[in-house]
């Protein structure tokens, strides 16, 4: 029972950020559905942290069955597959950034920065698949890091839409330089929670 609640709050995560995706594409007009509404701020942060966290949950419930510990391998690697993308999105961006993506949502954020982060975050696929650090068929092992890279970068995104709408720069100064804490797991709540449906999947279809 604890297992199908926590992988329906996955599936619902998932929509969640598919309205997300939407609403930014629509952004400043789609302001108007959380503008000055508590509950619905509410919602939205509930519908990022609590199926971030379940999501990890999930994965690391395979090590009880894996003497491989599959699911740490898991964890560490849809990390490692973010990190690469923001680190690269940042280094490239600063080094060849020219063309925005978008002046209104982030201003920094650059095409080049993104192409960087992508390929680096490929590279970061492949040494993980060529020294059999997960055990996952290459084409699922393909099609899930292709979506969790694509959703790290909307989600990182999104949460630039909420701070640009906020008239913030940074979400808070625990990590001095970072921005805050939210700005280290914005591209990870969302491309979290679809990776772990795509493990879940893989683990029915095997």
């Amino acid at each position: 029972m604890q297992q199908y609640v926590i992988y329906n709050i996955v599936v619902l995560s998932n929509i969640w950020w598919v309205i997300a995706f939407i609403i930014l594409a629509y952004y400043p007009i789609s302001s108007f559905l959380w503008k000055n509404k508590t509950l619905v701020h509410l919602i939205i942060g509930w519908c990022i942290i609590i199926p971030l966290f379940s999501s990890l949950l999930i994965l690391y419930q395979f090590n009880t069955n894996s003497q491989k510990l599959f699911g740490s391998w898991m964890i560490v690697y849809i990390l490692t597959l973010i990190s690469c993308l923001d680190s690269g999105a940042y280094l490239f961006g600063k080094l060849f950034g020219k063309n925005k993506i978008s002046k209104i949502i982030s201003p920094n954020k650059t095409w080049e920065g993104i192409i960087g982060g992508v390929v680096l975050s490929y590279i970061s696929a492949y040494l993980f698949y060529k020294f059999k650090f997960v055990h996952i068929n290459i084409t699922m092992f393909f099609i899930l890091s292709s979506f969790s890279i694509i959703f790290g970068i909307l989600g990182d995104l999104v949460m630039s839409m909420f701070k640009r709408y906020a008239n913030i720069k940074n979400s808070g100064f625990l990590i001095p330089g970072h921005g805050g804490v939210l700005d280290r797991l914005d591209s990870l709540s969302a491309s979290i929670p679809i990776y772990t449906y795509f493990i879940l999947m893989t683990m029915r279809i095997s």
